[in-house]
């Protein structure tokens, strides 16, 4: 086990663009202003495209800004020894093996540049799982414990939680009443409702309003339908002694809160 004890230090401007932005945009704002400044004192101006040696040196920058940082930390002389750090032809901390001539580049894994640059392989690997980006980080980097690094990476990643996402379930259909599933016969539970208006012609100008009182059977979806002059209660009453008439007499009547059906309610309420 690595014992990693560091002490935090104060965020500057180059932090601050890390954190808003990703490494890839980080990096080529840091060339073009490494290239401004160049062309500020020098005659020979840079321009055209960014070349990739340009964004190469800044990522070098940055990989040494890191590494300069983690030196100061109480944990970096026992890593130091373990991984056999020592700095490349370019200044760049590297861990030395049993391979000679495979170096990886070391990167503290509390670095915000190191979260960054585990992003960016995470996406370049079209959001590999924990092993395919391990690989792909560990084909140039050495972080410390780099599986957990992944592994939060990969929580955080919005395209992982929209390609792991489940789809919505089905909500659990309602139990029916069993007035709707017990057998009986035909119109003896119903429901009634009104359906309207409907306009009909009174001579070759003027048009009255009608309505329709529809009753409907809950077991065989059985429909009566009755035409009704106006919505008042009488007219109503007397629609409903029509359907029974016709049909029979229902042992149940649904209906909605209507003022026509709570006054029809009591009347029925009074023959008993």
């Amino acid at each position: 086990m690595l014992n990693l004890a560091q002490t935090k230090s104060e965020p500057d401007e180059f932090d601050e663009l890390l954190e808003r932005t990703s490494l890839r945009w980080t990096l080529r704002v840091g060339a073009w202003l490494k290239r401004f400044i160049h062309n500020c004192k020098h005659k020979d101006k840079k321009l055209g495209p960014l070349l990739t040696e340009e964004i190469e040196d800044v990522r070098r920058w940055w990989i040494k800004r890191v590494q300069r940082r983690d030196r100061e930390t109480t944990g970096y002389p026992q890593i130091s020894g373990q991984l056999n750090l020592k700095p490349n032809a370019e200044g760049v901390m590297t861990c030395h093996g049993r391979i000679q001539g495979q170096t990886l580049i070391y990167l503290p894994n509390r670095e915000k540049f190191t979260e960054k640059l585990v992003q960016q392989v995470h996406c370049e690997t079209l959001h590999g799982g924990v092993a395919l980006t391990m690989a792909a980080v560990r084909e140039r980097y050495w972080v410390p414990k780099l599986r957990s690094l992944v592994k939060s990476v990969r929580s955080k990643c919005y395209g992982c939680k929209r390609f792991n996402a489940t789809p919505a379930r089905n909500p659990i259909p309602g139990q029916l009443p069993e007035d709707r599933t017990t057998v009986g016969a035909a119109f003896e539970i119903i429901g009634t409702d009104f359906a309207g208006s409907v306009k009909y012609k009174q001579g070759k100008k003027s048009q009255g309003n009608s309505y329709l009182a529809i009753f409907t059977c809950s077991l065989s979806r059985a429909i009566h339908l009755e035409l009704m002059a106006s919505l008042e209660t009488d007219n109503f009453i007397t629609c409903l002694k029509r359907f029974i008439a016709r049909r029979r007499r229902p042992r149940v009547i649904y209906s909605d809160n209507g003022g026509t059906f709570i006054e029809a309610e009591k009347w029925l309420r009074q023959l008993r």
